[in-house]
């Protein structure tokens, strides 16, 4: 992905690969946290604008420099994230990878 997005006016829709409908999302969300965070998996989702919308817009690069001075904030957004797509995380231990 190319970065970040915030809503500020309008109403998206959230889709999953198959086209099911998830969710809707409107000023105050954003998304496309997903590939920022894990860079590495397929596209999860797709969001469709359902009204006129004003979107902000972060940046990969800026995205990077706001968590490497915030991580706290990252594992914020990443507790989220595991908490909408329902899945617990696993901690790796250095000394035995589980």
């Amino acid at each position: 992905g190319d970065g970040m997005y915030f809503i500020i006016k309008g109403q998206v829709g959230v889709y999953d690969a198959d086209h099911s409908f998830l969710g809707g999302k409107g000023p105050g969300d954003y998304f496309g946290e997903i590939t920022m965070v894990f860079p590495n998996i397929p596209r999860t989702g797709w969001v469709i604008a359902k009204t006129f919308c004003v979107l902000a817009m972060l940046p990969e690069p800026d995205f990077r420099k706001v968590f490497q001075n915030c991580p706290e904030k990252k594992t914020q957004m990443v507790e989220r994230m595991l908490q909408f797509c329902n899945v617990r995380p696993v901690l790796l231990d250095s000394d035995n990878h589980q």
